[in-house]
Parts: C-alpha cells; structure tokens; sequence
C-alpha cells in the first residue's frame, strides 16, 4: 500500500474488491447498452427490409392501379436500389465521420416520410421519387448497425453480429409477405402502407432516444474514432482486387433473393405452381425464414471453423441446386415447396461472411465505408436483375396483369438467376480469405 501510514487506517483492506465490482458492473451495463443500441438499429433494417420486399406482395394491386406492364413497375421498382445503391459510398463516409446516432435517425425519417408518399401519390413520377427516397434512407441501415456492432462488441463477436442484424432485418421481410398480404386484403395496399409509415416514425424517435455512436461517447453527435482522408478512403477500397472480387460474389449471390423472392417470386409461384396469392406469400416467406436461421448459424460455423470461403462455397452450391429445382421441377408437394425454399434460403445466407472478409481486408478505420462498398454492388447487382426479368417477360407479352403469363414464359425470364450462381463460384476461386 503506497501513501503515508497515518492514512492506513482509514483505508480498508478490502478496496481493490470495490474496484472488481465496480468495473463488473460497469461492463455488465456496458454489454446492456450495447445490446439495446444494437436492437434499436436492426429494429430501424427491419423497417427498411419490409420496404424493400413489399412491393413483391403489392406488385399485381400496384400494377393495375397506375396500369403499367412489369417492366414498367421493375423499372420502378428498382428506383429503390440505384438509389440504395449510389448512396452506399456517401452512406459509409457519413458513418464513419458522424457516426451512427444522427445517421440512422434522419435516415429513418427518411424511410418514413418516403413510405407515406409512395402511399398517397397517383402519380407514377411521384411514386419513383418515393421509392428513391425510401432507397437513400434505407441505405444506412444494415450499414449503420454493423457500424455499431463494430464500436460497441468485440471483434471476435463480428460475425456473429452481422447474422444476428439480418436475422431481425428478415422478420421486417416475413411481415412484408403474408402478413402484409391479408392486411391488404383487409384495408388496401395504401393503407397498409400508411402503419408501416407510423411504425418508421416511431423506430425513428427511438434512435435518436437511445443510440450512442460509441462507448466513449454517451451523449456527443460526432464520432471521433480515428479516421483516414476522404481520398483515402475511396481509394484503399477500390485499388484492392478483393473490395470487387467479394462485393460482386455478394452481389450475384443475393441477386435471386432481391430479384426472385423480393418481387416476382409471389406471381412465379401464383403461374407456375398454381397457388393463390396467400399460399404463394406464404410459401415465399420461407425463404426469408431460412435466411433468418441460416445467417447467424452460417456465420458461427465459419467463425468456429476459420474457413469463410468453405461455408460461401457449399452455401453456393446448394443455392444453386436449390434454385433450379424451385424453377424447373413441378413441386406439386407444398409442404415440400416451403421446406425448398426454406433451405434456398439458409444456404443464400453463407454470403454474408462476405462482409467481416471484406471488412479484413481493409484498416478498421475505414469499416464502414468498406460495409458500405460492399452493400453497393449488392444493390446494383440486385437492381440490375429485378427489371431485366421484368424484360423478359415483356418479351413475350405486355399486361398489367402478371397472371396472364405461361409457366415456360416465367421460367425462362427468372433463369438467369441461376446463371449468376454459376458464375459465382468462379469468382470464388480468386477471393482471398485472410487469416
């Protein structure tokens, strides 16, 4: 014991025992904080996914409303992810300078209002800016909660993280399929659309309530972690092979997700399968559910196991297989359908150690940016696929009504799909997984 010995007796021998206490009680309401912070900003994604997977359910009720073909409403529909996507690199700056707090409040905002305009408008130029809107605030979402999750959890717990992110963001999902689809059948799609809205409002004051940009700062709007220039950021990320390489083998393999089971698989399984709407949402939700189970599963394995690429590339495989069986095999089973998709979807979901690899391969500064970079080829992929099937099948015959198209006809538009998994497993050779 240092200090002078007339002070001895005032001190007691058991100090350091408050001071192991004090530092776990500190820890534990740091883990608290931590977890609250984490789930006010994936509550924030499920809002966000919900907008960007609605329009699968509401694309017949959409069309005939403005009467417009599907390669009109793909075209409009994807205003979202060019949106989503030119946002991203902006998105990860404004992250990674400002932080989380701020962001993901005015983006939230964002969302909210956009949602709200898209529900009102009767106009088809309105109704682009809407979605565009949605798209830019949608952007610092999932961008936004791994941001947290890397300022607020150990680094091992990354992973993890971001499974555990896409799981809360895909319950967004599964209550934009049949759910959303008896609410429509009970108040119309507008003012289905119109809860939702009041639900981003809310989740929007929640943010700015609760969300924290760090530990370190429990109440400032700016976060201070060490940063790189502007130019360097950009330039890090786009001089190395591997930002691309990843992004795109993320993107090509979340493109059936974005373009299938987002927007056409509801009316594919409605034609090919002869299901009613109802049964076709339902069915369809199961590939999000699958995604929900598989993304933290998937992300514990290759954690545990040191292997990313291993657990991408089964996971690629199998989606492949998958797939294929869900277009050109007549499935007439539905218990057998759900339980396709279900694994579809679980096995779609190994991509996302695509991000904590990316992240590797880039200074911890830059995280953000790098999520974000990633994000934005997965978005421009996905936007790139939901209109040109959308084409195809304009191809064969222009209607409003997507009923009106033959089973051949939809397989062959949503056969690309698979082509892009294929595809995907050659870019797979040349990822680099760092150890």
């Amino acid at each position: 014991m240092t200090g002078p010995a007339c002070s001895a007796r005032w001190i007691r021998r058991e100090t350091p025992r408050p001071k192991t206490t004090q530092r776990k009680l500190h820890m534990t309401t740091r883990q608290s904080a931590a977890w609250s912070i984490w789930f006010i900003a994936a509550l924030f994604y499920a809002v966000e996914f919900f907008q960007r997977v609605a329009p699968g359910v509401i694309a017949k009720p959409l069309a005939q409303t403005f009467h417009i073909d599907p390669g009109s409403l793909g075209f409009i529909i994807a205003f979202y992810f060019w949106a989503y996507a030119i946002a991203q690199i902006p998105v990860g700056i404004i992250l990674d300078k400002y932080g989380a707090r701020i962001s993901l409040g005015l983006a939230a905002l964002a969302v909210s209002v956009g949602t709200f305009l898209f529900a009102h408008t009767g106009s088809l130029v309105i109704l682009g800016l809407a979605r565009i809107l949605v798209g830019i605030g949608s952007a610092f979402a999932f961008v936004g909660c791994l941001k947290l999750a890397k300022s607020w959890f150990f680094p091992e717990r990354f992973g993890l993280l971001v499974g555990l992110t896409n799981t809360l963001g895909v319950c967004g999902a599964l209550f934009g399929q049949e759910p959303l689809t008896k609410m429509i059948h009970h108040i119309g799609w507008q003012h289905s659309l119109e809860v939702t809205a009041v639900i981003g409002f809310i989740v929007c004051a929640l943010i700015f309530v609760i969300v924290r940009n760090n530990p370190h700062e429990k109440h400032a709007m700016v976060d201070h972690e060490d940063k790189l220039p502007l130019a360097e950021h950009i330039t890090a990320i786009i001089r190395n092979p591997q930002s691309w390489l990843v992004g795109i083998y993320a993107g090509l393999m979340v493109a059936p997700v974005i373009a299938f089971a987002e927007l056409w698989s509801v009316s594919f399984l409605q034609v090919d399968h002869h299901l009613t709407a109802s049964l076709s949402a339902k069915v369809n939700q199961f590939i999000f559910i699958g995604i929900a189970v598989g993304g933290p599963l998937n992300g514990w394995i290759a954690g545990l196991l040191k292997r990313r690429k291993l657990v991408m590339g089964i996971g690629n495989v199998m989606a492949l297989i998958l797939l294929i069986a869900i277009i050109k095999t007549d499935i007439s089973n539905v218990l057998r359908l759900q339980l396709t998709m279900f694994f579809f979807g679980f096995f779609t979901s190994s991509m996302l150690s695509c991000f904590p690899l990316n992240v590797d391969h880039h200074k911890p500064a830059i995280s953000a940016t790098v999520i974000a970079f990633t994000n934005m080829l997965i978005m421009i992929i996905g936007a790139i696929f939901q209109p040109l099937i959308g084409g195809i099948l304009d191809m064969f015959i222009h209607s409003s009504d997507l009923l009106h198209y033959t089973p051949h006809e939809f397989q062959n538009a949503v056969i690309v799909l698979p082509i892009a998994l294929a595809i995907n497993l050659i870019i797979l050779w040349f990822i680099k997984d760092p150890k």
